[in-house]
């Protein structure tokens, strides 16, 4: 289990900040991992926003994810 460290928020923490700060409720996922070796939690959300927000609670970053389009075209035979 994690020790508890001064100024370290927990999990709930960030996804609790997470939905008040992006103004939203379909909060998918949060996780832990890693920027540039520092350990942050990522939120994601069902509409495609994502948040890195620092074990201490700062917001590191948002944005919001493209959906993906796939184009397929129609096959025509010509039979």
């Amino acid at each position: 289990t994690e020790a508890a460290v001064a100024g370290t928020i927990s999990i709930y923490d960030a996804a609790a900040q997470a939905v008040q700060v992006m103004g939203r409720s379909d909060l998918y996922l949060v996780l832990n991992t890693q920027v540039n070796g520092v350990d942050v939690y990522l939120a994601t959300f069902a509409s495609g926003d994502i948040m890195y927000i620092g074990k201490d609670g700062q917001v590191l970053s948002a944005s919001k994810l493209e959906p993906l389009s796939i184009y397929q075209p129609t096959s025509h035979s010509g039979k």
